[in-house]
């Protein structure tokens, strides 16, 4: 089992900063198309990328990035993806929970859309 990919990107004052974390899941079919594709970074923040292997390492990423003091997390995936986080969030994250945001990236972007996702 390889160790999820976590790519840290910074930028902007440290006074400014805001820490988002990205859990992307490599097989869903958007994000294998859009491969390398780069998203805009909100100004002033520090991103984190997560790219777990299996839902069963969710619940250390999540611990791991509550530890760090990340405060939004932006689930990249499909419905399935989405599952997998909510579940493991409740369960390893302390309180107060993040925000959240959805990137419909999977073949089942069915709660993406509902909730008014701003797009792949």
């Amino acid at each position: 089992m390889h160790a999820p990919t976590i790519d840290p990107v910074d930028s902007g004052s440290r006074a400014l900063r805001r820490r988002i974390a990205v859990i992307r899941n490599p097989r869903s079919l958007r994000n294998r198309r859009n491969a390398g594709v780069s998203k805009p970074l909100p100004a002033g923040s520090v991103l984190c990328e997560v790219e777990p292997h299996s839902a069963a390492e969710l619940p250390g990423i999540l611990r791991r990035l509550a530890d760090e003091g990340v405060e939004d997390v932006v689930i990249d995936g499909g419905d399935g993806t989405l599952r997998d986080v909510m579940s493991a969030l409740l369960s390893s994250w302390p309180a107060p929970l993040p925000r959240l945001a959805l990137l419909s990236g999977g073949n089942a972007n069915l709660a993406a859309v509902d909730v008014g996702s701003a797009g792949h």
